[in-house]
């Protein structure tokens, strides 16, 4: 199956095989748009966390399969008083941590103004445990390293890595003479490297044990990086580019590939014009295999 997320706090359950859809649920009101959707990694068939953006206020809404039928138990905004609940006005991406069935990371802007990543444990409604901050614009991705390190990065340029034990960040990337792009979008990370992308379509890789300057930088896609997703091949390494101009391009950096070829996707029919690319995740989970992608 495959699950789609939009407008009007609308999610959809598609099946892949048929082309059919099998459920459409509300999740949130009317006004309010769902912006991502997470699953832990030890159950991603029962438990489904996702983003929502609402006029007044966002925050997470929580799905939970039952009887194989998703199940809204949490929707936005909660019908249940909230405990400690930081009010916030934009959220980005979430995602799980790699051991953790309920504990994921936020990026959000706080109804003050403050943009940080908020740490939730969704084990049952959905309940905040601390933010963490350090970024000057909003938030606009993150991804996770391993069960207690995660990086995120924001509209002011910056990439942090970020310890949950600890508040503030562990370290900062450095850019080198070139310096860093104005706004980064998006960011991936396997095998201790970490690769992100900026609205400009720059793309940089870092090594985690060095993040003084960027390891390689490979060749700029056109449009805003809007979202990128990472894994090992052989001895390569292959990112899925989703671009807001060009549409999906793979990169292969490694190998004979040395900084990076980057090839854009060819589509059969071709697509019509404009071409605007939200995200783009990798199927293996569907049995595809890595070289596999979902966009939208």
């Amino acid at each position: 199956g495959l699950l789609l997320a939009g407008a009007r706090g609308i999610l959809e359950e598609w099946d892949l095989d048929t082309g059919l859809r099998l459920d459409r649920m509300t999740v949130a009101e009317e006004d309010a748009d769902v912006v991502s959707i997470a699953a832990p990694q030890w159950m991603p068939h029962e438990v489904l966390a996702t983003a929502v953006n609402c006029p007044e206020e966002a925050g997470l809404a929580l799905l939970r399969r039952e009887a194989d039928v998703w199940q809204v138990e949490s929707p936005w905004p909660s019908t249940r008083q909230k405990t400690g609940w930081r009010h916030l006005a934009r959220c980005s991406r979430i995602e799980f941590f790699p051991s953790s069935q309920s504990v994921l990371a936020m990026g959000q802007t706080s109804a003050l103004g403050c943009h940080e990543i908020g740490l939730y444990d969704v084990a049952f409604d959905p309940r905040p445990l601390t933010t963490c901050q350090g970024h000057f614009d909003f938030v606009a991705d993150l991804c996770s390293i391993s069960s207690q390190s995660f990086a995120s990065v924001g509209m002011d340029g910056s990439m942090l890595l970020w310890d949950f034990r600890s508040p503030g960040p562990c370290s900062k990337a450095g850019f080198g003479a070139k310096g860093a792009p104005e706004s980064l979008s998006s960011v991936a990370s396997s095998r201790g490297l970490l690769l992100c992308g900026s609205l400009g379509g720059d793309l940089c890789f870092f090594d985690l044990r060095n993040l003084s300057e960027p390891l390689m930088r490979p060749p700029s896609v056109r449009g805003a990086v809007v979202r990128l997703q990472l894994w090992p091949l052989r001895e390569q390494l292959v990112a899925a580019v989703a671009s807001s101009e060009e549409g999906l391009c793979s990169l292969s950096v490694g190998g004979s590939c040395g900084t990076g070829v980057l090839h854009a996707a060819r589509y059969q029919p071709p697509l019509e014009e404009p071409r605007l690319f939200y995200d783009v995740a990798c199927a293996g989970c569907y049995g595809a295999g890595p070289g596999h992608v979902i966009f939208a």
